[in-house]
This record gives structure tokens, C-alpha cells and sequence, in this order.
């Protein structure tokens, strides 16, 4: 759960592996929102922790390819204008570049979403016209650029009909409200959390099984690579296939949540009082589901987090039966991580935008394996207070 990293884009066919977490840089608070929540997604799917205590980012065209896919939704969907205006007599096309993205998303082959992933209603609608509409048919290499223009227009026109749009609309702003709910829920939770408790430690861990885990980078890049490959199979659907995610991995992992809630909740350790939490049941393509905690205690006796990390790992052990392994984002990784303290506004701001990012990513693309169960698990403070005391 983190905003936008801080990272050289690479070519989606070069499949590498990241070596390590990738930073949070201070460019994203002029950063286009959406974009970094379709980052945001990106980098949660394409996560890979390992047992030796690393943890591996594959870097591909997804926040690329679903923010212009979010794009061209809301521009065939929020209006009537034309999208890509043809002046016959100079033969130019308005929105040139974006129409040659277009003709690339329409006439690939592979699908441009990961089967794992569901986007929004508009997202769906749009791609699934570029796909089976005339545009499609065109040939990127020898077609006349004005003829592509046109069959685009065409197919977005067909988009258009009054009951079509209706739909799309409805469909979306059911399918967002519950993103739009969880980001004020989340709010709400971090303001309570120094309403009560002005100088805060916070934490971030990412809570796995081991048995689902890759043992090292060399390993996490087979699973990446035999993922990749299925990805290439799976050419009769633009919206992909079913996801290869056994059923007893999420019923697992969303068992060893309640557990590990629950003791949470009710245990007191021995370094800081526990002010308020939040979990999130998050989804990697490579291992299969995991929780990514963002817990905040009072900070009064200073910075104690490597001592509570033994304790929390411990808790989280207890809740797997043995099988938990707790990753630990240090200040480096993540930049509110550590002591904050009621000037600390940097540090805040860069708390609540990771937090509306992993919530509002959910607006625009989902995990397919978790759609159907509750993504936020966020604690009430009067009632954490309560079972503590």
C-alpha cells in the first residue's frame, strides 16, 4: 500500500525484476491522482516477497495502459465531442498520439488487462468495443491514418446511444461508491487515531504464508516468468481468464486476518499501546493474496518499532499456526513510517495520499480473487480503547 514509486519504467517484454521496494519520491504530490492510483495496482499486483527477506517489484505497462484506458473512458462517456476531430483537406488527425494508442490497444494481440484484474464498467465497455469494433480490423502498419480516425470515431459513436451511456454511468458510480466509502472510512480512521494521540508511532507490515512464498529473486522471477507465460496463452478473451488462484489460499488468508485481528485487538504489548489499525487484503499475481498493515501506536516512549516488530511477528505467527512471515517497511521504503509528531505535516499528508491511493485505486481496477469480500479491515478507537484497557 503505497503512493506512485519512484522508478525507471522498463519495456514490458524485458519481464525484469526490481531488487528491492521501490522508494516514495516527493514528485507525487504534483502527480496526476489517477495515474498513481492505477500505480498504485500496478505495484500491488506485481508485488513478490521472499523468504529471505527481500521483496521484488516486475515492472510492466499496466498503470501505463489502464490510466489511458481510464482516459478514453471518460472521454467517450462524458461527452458528445468527437475524439479524434479528421481535417480532410491537410489529412491531420486531432489527437494524433493518443490515437496511435489507441490503434495499439485495439489490434494486440495479448490482453491489455491481467486476467486477474476486473476493471471499472466504463474501462470494460471501452475495451471490449476497441476490440471487437471496426478499429480492430485495421492494420497498424500499412493503414491510412485517417481511415483509423474514422473507424475510431465510429466505434465510439456506437458507444454513445443514450441507454449505452445510462448504463455505463450507473453501473460505474455503483461500482465506485463503495472505493469512494472505504477512502472515508480510512480518513476517519487516521483522524481519530492523532485526535487522541498527538505524537504517533507508525508502522507498516506486509503479512504473507510462507509456503506461497518464492525463496529469493531467482525464484520469484520463475513464478513471474511461468505467470507471464499464462498471460500469453490466454489470447481468446481481452479481459482474460478465470485466475489461477486456488479457492483455500483466500479462505486461508482471510481466516489467519480474523485471527490475527482479533489478537490485535485484544493483546497488549509490552513497548506501546496500540492507538488504531488498518489491514488490507491485497492480491499478487506471483504468491496469491496477502494483508498489508498499517498499524499506528503512542509514540510517548519514543521510536520502538524493531522491538514491536518481534512482537507483531510473533502475533502474526500465532494466527497462521506457524506458517506467518512479517516484512517490515523500514523509513526508507516508506516515507511516514516511524515517529510522527504534530508538526511532522509531510509525514501525514504522505500517510492519508497512500492510503486514498490503495483505496481509490479501487475505483478503476480490482483483484479478481478478492472482489467478492471486503478489502479494509479498520479499527474504531473507542472500541480498540476499550479492549485494551
Amino acid at each position: 500500500m503505497m503512493l506512485a514509486p519512484a522508478l525507471p519504467l522498463r519495456d514490458s517484454s524485458s519481464q525484469q525484476p526490481m531488487p528491492a521496494h521501490p522508494d516514495v519520491g516527493e514528485q507525487l504530490a504534483s502527480m496526476n491522482k489517477i495515474y498513481a492510483y492505477a500505480k498504485q495496482a500496478g505495484i500491488t499486483l506485481n508485488v513478490a516477497h521472499c523468504l529471505d527477506g527481500r521483496a521484488h517489484w516486475f515492472i510492466d505497462r499496466f498503470p501505463q495502459t489502464t490510466y489511458a484506458l481510464i482516459k478514453l473512458g471518460g472521454q467517450v462517456f462524458g461527452s458528445d465531442r468527437e475524439l479524434f476531430p479528421i481535417d480532410y483537406r491537410s489529412g491531420k488527425v486531432g489527437n494524433e498520439a493518443q490515437l496511435m494508442g489507441v490503434i495499439r490497444m485495439a489490434t494486440q494481440l495479448e490482453p491489455l488487462i491481467p486476467r486477474d484484474i476486473v476493471p471499472a464498467p466504463i474501462i470494460e465497455m471501452t475495451l471490449s468495443r476497441l476490440r471487437s469494433g471496426r478499429l480492430a480490423e485495421v492494420n497498424a502498419l500499412t493503414g491510412s491514418l485517417i481511415e483509423s480516425a474514422e473507424r475510431a470515431n465510429e466505434d465510439v459513436n456506437n458507444l454513445r446511444y443514450e441507454g449505452t451511456r445510462n448504463s455505463a454511468k450507473e453501473r460505474t458510480r455503483a461500482w465506485q461508491r463503495g472505493a469512494e466509502e472505504s477512502n472515508a472510512r480510512l480518513d476517519a480512521c487516521i483522524g481519530d487515531a492523532f485526535a487522541h494521540q498527538p505524537n504517533l508511532l507508525a508502522m507498516k507490515l506486509d503479512l504473507s504464508i510462507k509456503e506461497y512464498l518464492p525463496a529469493n529473486q531467482q525464484q520469484a522471477y520463475s513464478m513471474y516468468e511461468r505467470e507471464f507465460e499464462q498471460r500469453h496463452h490466454d489470447l481468446q478473451e481481452s479481459l482474460g481468464t478465470a485466475p489461477w488462484l486456488p479457492h483455500d489460499r483466500l479462505d486461508r488468508m482471510l481466516a489467519s486476518c480474523d485471527a490475527f485481528r482479533a489478537k490485535l485487538v485484544h493483546t497488549r504489548l509490552s513497548h506501546a499501546r496500540l492507538v488504531n489499525y488498518i489491514l488490507v487484503l491485497k492480491f499478487s499475481r506471483i504468491t496469491g493474496p496477502y494483508l498489508t498493515a498499517v498499524l499506528l501506536y503512542d509514540g510517548s516512549h519514543g521510536d520502538v518499532s524493531v522491538p514491536l516488530f518481534v512482537e507483531l511477528s510473533r502475533l502474526w505467527d500465532d494466527a497462521t499456526a506457524g506458517s506467518g512471515f512479517c516484512y517490515r517497511w523500514n523509513e526508507v521504503q516508506c516515507p511516514w513510517g516511524g515517529l510522527i509528531k504534530p508538526s511532522d505535516e509531510k509525514k501525514r499528508v504522505a500517510l492519508l495520499f497512500e492510503l486514498e491511493c490503495s483505496a481509490l485505486s479501487g475505483k478503476y481496477v480490482r483483484a479478481k480473487p478478492t472482489l467478492a469480500v471486503p478489502t479494509f479491515a479498520i479499527g474504531e478507537w473507542d472500541k480498540l480503547s476499550e479492549a485494551q484497557s
